[in-house]
């Protein structure tokens, strides 16, 4: 996306300037300039909100469009191609994108971002399958404790709020929740490694290198990928 952008705005910023900003090619491709950097953007600061509302036609449209044309910039083109493909399995208000952002992530080696938006989209997940606003803080942190409450086999569990027992209690029977409780601690714990930059004690005796929370990651992603496939909720 950089190195597009550099090579794009290079070239088109003389064009529109001389054009007034109406030499279609050039504004096409500044739109999907503006696009590219925005969806990287948000990938590389974990925004899974703006991840899935996203309209995605906005840069696919001009994309197919300009490759069919003769682009007065023929670097570009290939670049567009392989941009084309990296967007084309993201649609707009789409959960599914949060696991597509986790594949670019990892795919790029951006494991912070990956481990991050792999447990955060889970969550969001559960939520909207049972039919819950999966923006509401409250709403998140009891998909997270009932998540461990099935994980650690909890059978008296108290919280002091009753509105919180019963999200908690709506949300225990979730298939996703039984499936993936065990992979889901296990992402939460090298979650609170990595973005403690390994200075919790507790967390770091589990994983004493990095190649070990790559390791570890790369399990749990593969099990949740896999069983996620199988509801549907991956792609």
């Amino acid at each position: 996306a950089a190195d597009f952008a550099t090579l794009a705005k290079k070239e088109i910023n003389p064009v529109l300037k001389d054009s007034h900003g109406k030499d279609k090619a050039a504004s096409a491709i500044r739109d999907i300039v503006t696009g590219i950097e925005k969806i990287s953007r948000n990938i590389l600061v974990n925004r899974g909100a703006d991840i899935i509302k996203f309209d995605y036609e906005n840069i696919k449209k001009p994309l197919q469009s300009l490759q069919q044309d003769d682009i007065f910039i023929k670097p570009l083109g290939p670049l567009m191609s392989v941009i084309e493909k990296k967007i084309d399995v993201f649609a707009k208000d789409d959960i599914k994108n949060g696991f597509r952002a986790v594949e670019w992530s990892v795919e790029h080696g951006l494991y912070q971002q990956a481990v991050t938006m792999l447990q955060e989209n889970i969550v969001t997940c559960i939520l909207a399958e049972e039919k819950m606003d999966w923006g509401l803080e409250k709403n998140r942190n009891a998909v997270s404790k009932a998540i461990k409450i099935v994980s650690e086999k909890i059978e008296e569990w108290k919280v002091d709020d009753e509105e919180e027992r019963l999200l908690i209690e709506k949300i225990l029977d979730n298939h996703v929740v039984v499936e993936l409780c065990g992979a889901f601690e296990s992402l939460r714990h090298l979650r609170n490694d990595v973005n403690h930059g390994g200075y919790i004690t507790e967390e770091n005796k589990m994983a004493k290198s990095s190649q070990s929370i790559l390791d570890r990651f790369k399990k749990s992603y593969s099990e949740i990928k896999q069983k996620m496939k199988i509801y549907g909720a991956w792609k």
